[in-house]
């Protein structure tokens, strides 16, 4: 059976090795969360790429762990409709600021890689 070295002393086998990734980056943010720069999605990320870097596991292998994990998350996304119909009236009135946030978060991500990738001097043909 295949096995995967994880932090120089577990072995764990592919699918375990996702799931296990997967649930320490939750419970690293669940104990540092208290910090305003602990975003979720950004230490989960960091902590999965620095984990699939170390042990030279490819994403592939990873997510065969991870996918019962992302297969809990579409009803979770679902669910949020039921408390964002309960808000519809509040959705309603805050309708402009809420698409100019929108508009302006387009600006911001695409200009944020365009400047990231041109200091990190990555070809124009990936780039764009």
């Amino acid at each position: 059976m295949l096995t995967y070295r994880l932090f120089g002393f577990i072995y764990l086998p592919p699918p375990l090795t996702g799931l296990t990734i997967t649930l320490s980056a939750y419970l690293i943010h669940q104990k540092a969360k208290t910090h305003p720069l602990m975003n979720t999605v950004l230490i989960s990320v960091i902590i999965l790429i620095t984990v699939l870097t170390l042990t030279d596991t490819e994403y592939k292998t990873y997510f065969e762990g991870a996918q019962f994990i992302h297969f809990l998350l579409r009803p979770a996304t679902v669910a949020l409709a039921i408390p964002l119909y309960k808000q519809f009236e509040n959705v309603k009135r805050l309708l402009i600021p809420i698409l100019m946030s929108m508009i302006l978060s387009i600006f911001v991500g695409t200009g944020s890689v365009l400047i990231i990738t041109k200091a990190l001097n990555v070809n124009l043909a990936i780039r764009l």
